[in-house]
């Protein structure tokens, strides 16, 4: 297995959530939380193995799901985030008009 196929293989059960600034007025876990609930996808805490913030150009958050139908179902409500703006994530009053997008 080659250094590609190995990173490929850890991040297969993670995402990036990307457009969203950090902020000390909320965690990497309610980001994850808050962008379930905008594309209907439920995410509970039990469900987020880990989440992070990724180096800040551009604002990066990366998730990884305690089981792989859980990122899946994330990912494939994707197509809900083509119009959702930060400003509009339940629950946050961010005030930033960034677009949020997902990608694996």
């Amino acid at each position: 297995m080659g250094f590609e196929d190995l990173v490929y293989y850890l991040r297969r059960d993670c995402l990036e959530i990307s457009g969203i600034p950090s902020s000390e007025n909320y965690t990497s876990n309610d980001i994850v939380i808050a962008v379930g609930r905008a594309i209907d996808v439920p995410i509970k805490e039990e469900d987020i193995s880990t989440s992070h913030p990724l180096p800040p150009t551009p604002p990066r958050i990366i998730v990884k799901f305690t089981l792989r139908d859980t990122r899946n179902a994330f990912y494939a409500n994707r197509r809900k985030l083509i119009n959702k703006k930060t400003n509009e994530l339940p629950g946050h009053g961010l005030e930033e008009e960034e677009k949020i997008w997902l990608s694996h």
